[in-house]
């Protein structure tokens, strides 16, 4: 058995690489993770302890290997400057759940497409409608959001499929 390495259990490339191992016994050790990874294992316990920053490159491998793609939204939303400023920051849910998220967030569809409809009609916000304008957006946002974490839901289906395939 395996000792777990507490502290790179407090970062998102620790914990990511626990949930791999429990669809391949590889990713139970930094070693054969490292192997899979094509990295130096010192270089890998580094990027799970935080001392070394994750590159770009590293992050979708890392999110491929495992068959994490929330790993990849989580790297864009958290360490990359132009993620932290455009993407949502969601989490790999039950479909279930996102289905119920995104019934909630069509019923008012309607309503603010006819309100968006109501600004744009101009091509310009006037100060009488900025208020409206951030409620459409904050709305916008929501569905972006639903819409984000069912995209995770299937990207880690078909991850989940290719590595079952592969083993």
């Amino acid at each position: 058995m395996c000792k777990k390495a507490t502290k790179a259990l407090d970062t998102e490339y620790g914990l990511a690489r626990l949930r791999a191992s429990k669809y391949n016994d590889k990713f139970r050790s930094r070693e054969g993770a490292a192997e899979l990874l094509n990295v130096h294992e010192a270089t890998l316990a580094k990027y799970e302890l935080g001392t070394l920053n994750v590159s770009n490159d590293m992050a979708l491998l890392m999110s491929e290997v495992y068959a994490t793609p929330e790993l990849l939204n989580w790297y864009c939303c958290n360490e990359c400057a132009i993620g932290r400023a455009t993407k949502n920051n969601v989490s790999l849910k039950d479909v279930a759940l996102i289905a119920l998220e995104m019934s909630d967030t069509t019923t008012e569809l309607e309503k603010y497409n006819r309100l968006f409809v109501k600004i744009a009609k101009d091509n310009s916000i006037s100060d009488s409608e900025e208020e409206a304008a951030v409620e459409i957006m904050k709305y916008f946002n929501e569905i972006q959001g639903v819409i984000e974490e069912y995209k995770l839901f299937i990207k880690k289906h078909f991850m989940k499929k290719e590595k079952a395939r592969h083993a």
